[in-house]
């Protein structure tokens, strides 16, 4: 389960390199004094993001933890699909992490979609044993875990990816109800 998430964490690490060869590109035309070529601002469905995401990771948390999908918006954020994806990636492997070894039946991963006037919101909470308030911040520094046998490079990872996005990414204090990140982009205005 949690090896065969890794693997896809590592499949849209792949696919997100394009735009640091986007970004090398424009800085050697800088270098070469031309102008820069026009670098499209990526932006994305975050619900289709997310549909995608659980659909390829579901056989691979099925064993492990029942996984909801709650979709109460359609929000368009600038990130690309691949960033955004590759974040997923890492807060859905922290939370099935976070419920292993509880009965499947307890083990519960939920994933939601909703939006604000001017804000992209995606909570992922789980049923486990929650974050102590003390470690709230704690947990997105690199190589810190909570998580027995855990890397502790994932939410660190997570949070870099939101902020290169322009959003932010949060965890919630819940005591023993489990653990709730919240990610936050800005919205992307969409002609209705």
């Amino acid at each position: 389960g949690l090896h065969q998430l890794r693997g896809a964490c590592g499949l849209r690490q792949r696919d997100s390199e394009r735009p640091i060869g986007d970004l090398k590109s424009l800085t050697d035309q800088l270098r070469q004094r031309q102008r820069p070529i026009a670098v499209a601002t990526p932006a994305c469905d975050v619900a289709r993001v997310v549909r995608a995401t659980t659909r390829i990771l579901q056989e691979s948390v099925a064993p492990s933890a029942c996984l909801h999908v709650v979709l109460e918006g359609s929000p368009v954020a600038p990130i690309a699909p691949a960033q955004l994806g590759q974040l997923l990636v890492h807060l859905l492997t922290n939370a099935v992490e976070a419920v292993a070894g509880q009965p499947r039946a307890q083990a519960s991963v939920t994933i939601l979609v909703g939006e604000t006037e001017r804000e992209a919101v995606v909570r992922v909470s789980d049923s486990g044993p929650g974050v102590p308030p003390e470690f709230l911040e704690r947990v997105f520094d690199p190589f810190f875990s909570t998580h027995e046998g855990a890397q502790g490079v994932g939410l660190a990872v997570a949070r870099r990816l939101a902020e290169q996005a322009g959003g932010r990414l949060e965890a919630e204090a819940r005591g023993a109800q489990g653990a709730c990140f919240v990610l936050t982009l800005p919205k992307v205005a969409t002609a209705r």
